[in-house]
């Protein structure tokens, strides 16, 4: 069995688009991130309550977060056989809880320009791995770094090429997917669910503009404009996507209503006719229209959209 190993690399950055010159932009413009021979300090976090993130930590709030129970549960047992591991090389009596003096006796993580590869069979290289991979400094992943979760001077992330690989193919999965959902949708439904993730499509819309619309917003990767900006585009679709046939059109027509100044929102997000307020919120008018008992409003309210003149963009 081979050695296992832990990566912590540099985040690739491309900055051909740059209009001014910096110290960063010089850099790599030249295959480097950091001046040649130096290093960045790191040393392991501590959170406010005085918690360590050791990335040994079964009951650390990142793993209890998480909503799923037998995801939870997978990744404290991960955590616990890690820990195991370590323990059985540096000996049981080895307090490494998240506020034990343990963490103030270690020495800074000196992380250089490119890849800095840790060997996991190492005891010490193994923990200072580990504590780097949770820190708030270092992205858990370059994807999660490119999704935003992560400040732009960001400089590091945890490189699991295995993860990468699983992500990337999560994610091209997902796109492949809402293609082939457009491609069964008819032109109806294409224009509600385009209109739903803020593209400007009107009623009359052309099958080829809102087929290419619907194209580009998805491999955009991220939302440009309207009321989802920077949001995942595949994410805000599939929000709607995923909804039955009856709550598409409530929903866009609730959209338009809005857009047409039927219905306005008001201050708290309370939605106004006129100046009186019907409702406490957004959420509130859907299930109004939602309710079987009031299909004749929701009848209502399409006569009134029928007669008005749409703006284009919602």
């Amino acid at each position: 069995m081979g050695t296992k190993t832990g990566v912590i690399s540099v985040i690739p950055k491309d900055y051909s688009k740059a209009q001014f010159a910096t110290m960063d932009k010089s850099l790599r413009d030249r295959g480097m991130s950091m001046f040649p021979g130096t290093f960045r300090m790191i040393f392991p976090h501590k959170d406010r309550s005085g918690r360590r993130r050791t990335g040994l930590d079964p009951e650390a709030p990142s793993v209890l977060s998480i909503k799923d129970k037998e995801t939870r549960e997978q990744k404290q047992a991960e955590i616990r056989e890690r820990l195991k591991e370590i323990k059985l090389a540096l000996g049981e009596d080895v307090d490494l809880g998240p506020y034990s003096r343990y963490w103030d006796t270690l020495n800074p993580a000196k992380l250089k320009d490119g890849d800095n590869i840790f060997n996991l069979d190492e005891p010490a290289q193994a923990i200072d791995f580990y504590w780097l991979r949770v820190h708030p400094a270092i992205a858990s992943s370059y994807e999660a770094y490119l999704r935003g979760e992560y400040p732009a001077d960001t400089h590091f992330y945890v490189k699991d090429d295995e993860v990468e690989t699983q992500i990337n193919y999560n994610k091209r999965k997902l796109a492949n997917d809402a293609i082939i959902k457009i491609n069964s949708w008819g032109l109806e439904k294409r224009r509600r669910i385009a209109r739903l993730v803020g593209l400007p499509i009107t009623e009359n819309e052309r099958e080829e503009v809102v087929y290419n619309m619907l194209d580009q917003f998805l491999k955009d990767g991220i939302v440009k404009t309207g009321p989802y900006m920077n949001s995942d585009s595949l994410v805000i679709f599939n929000q709607f996507a995923g909804m039955d046939d009856e709550k598409i059109m409530i929903n866009d027509i609730v959209n338009q209503a809005i857009s047409a100044q039927i219905y306005r929102v008001g201050k708290a997000g309370k939605i106004m006719e006129g100046e009186q307020t019907v409702f406490q919120g957004k959420d509130s008018l859907l299930a109004h229209f939602m309710d079987k008992k009031n299909q004749l409003d929701l009848v209502e309210l399409e006569q009134k959209l029928a007669v008005k003149d749409l703006p284009t963009k919602l």
